[in-house]
């Protein structure tokens, strides 16, 4: 009788261990990571879109020695380097903002948003790649990009 006393404890206790650290689905909720931004310029020459550099050797392939100086001492080891360019502009004023950063067990999502100047905002005659580049824990999940209007 006292042995399945203890086995009926330990089943319920295992019960409620389960309840405290919640569902399945519960496991693959969206946790917030923080913004980190190591580079903001808009006079470089990259290609357009969104890209994840996890080497120096990745970020080599940009061919542009003044973003590679730039951002080569990140230590790649604890870190992954994402950068967002956008297409070429022909003034100043534009501008890339990430709104949130949010990781799941399975992927990360970066939603970012494009600014534009004011119509009524003087600015600059230029040709210009408006790009941002930030770090975030190193990971090899799935990162999708999402441009949010």
């Amino acid at each position: 009788m006292p042995n399945k006393m203890i086995l009926l404890l330990l089943v319920v206790l295992c019960a409620l261990q389960a309840c405290k650290s919640g569902s399945g689905a519960s496991h693959n909720k969206a946790a917030e990571l923080p913004l980190q931004v190591v580079f903001r310029n808009t006079l470089t020459n990259l290609p357009q879109g969104c890209h994840v550099f996890n080497s120096v050797e990745d970020l080599q392939k940009l061919k542009d020695e003044n973003v590679i100086a730039a951002l080569s001492k990140r230590d790649f080891s604890k870190e992954t380097l994402l950068m967002i360019v956008q297409a070429q502009r022909s003034s100043g004023g534009f501008n890339t903002d990430v709104l949130k950063i949010t990781e799941t067990k399975s992927k990360m999502t970066i939603d970012y948003r494009e600014t534009a100047p004011a119509p009524d905002v003087i600015t600059i005659s230029a040709i210009t790649y408006p790009t941002i580049a930030f770090v975030v824990p190193k990971t090899k999940k799935k990162i999708a990009f999402t441009l949010q209007k």
